[in-house]
């Protein structure tokens, strides 16, 4: 069965600080571990399958489906770019090498300092999280319009309070 991606790379490129030439290869993987990982958790796993069929079947972009469509272009997408630019920064400014983790420049290899590291992955976490409570929020409000979203626990703030968006150290 092939890769559905909810997001494509082209998108992450417009939209954010990743270059134009990241590899493809490390991009994707970043995407499938952002939406099989962290967005299943979110909006589960009934509806994380029902999305992959839509957009595989090509029927996101038809008008019975325009409220799946908006929530993908609106609360979906903006959470996936900032998942994938925090779970990016480890292989986008380092590589393993023999030495150890290393960050290379045009002239030379120097070591990279892992709390700066952690500091760049906290900063587009904060904002995977916000997105993150943004959807929950989202899909509780508007529960009966989403049959697939079957965990929706609308105390406290009114969205799911239980997803979960793994703290750096």
């Amino acid at each position: 069965m092939a890769k559905i991606f909810f997001i494509s790379e082209k998108t992450i490129k417009e939209n954010t600080i990743v270059p134009d030439n990241l590899q493809s290869q490390m991009l994707q993987q970043a995407i499938t571990e952002a939406q099989e990982i962290y967005l299943q958790e979110i909006i589960g796993t009934k509806m994380y399958n029902h999305y992959t069929e839509l957009i595989a079947n090509g029927d996101i972009s038809k008008p019975e489906y325009e409220r799946y469509k908006y929530l993908l272009d609106e609360y979906l997408t903006p959470f996936l770019e900032y998942r994938v630019l925090t779970d990016l920064q480890i292989p986008l400014y380092s590589k393993n090498r023999n030495l150890g983790v290393v960050t290379t420049s045009d002239t030379n290899i120097s070591n990279v300092y892992f709390n700066d590291v952690q500091k760049i992955m906290q900063h587009y976490q904060n904002k995977a999280a916000f997105y993150a409570t943004r959807i929950s929020k989202y899909l509780c409000k508007h529960k009966n319009e989403f049959r697939d979203y079957d965990f929706c626990n609308c105390s406290g703030f009114g969205a799911r309070q239980t997803f979960y968006i793994p703290t750096v150290l």
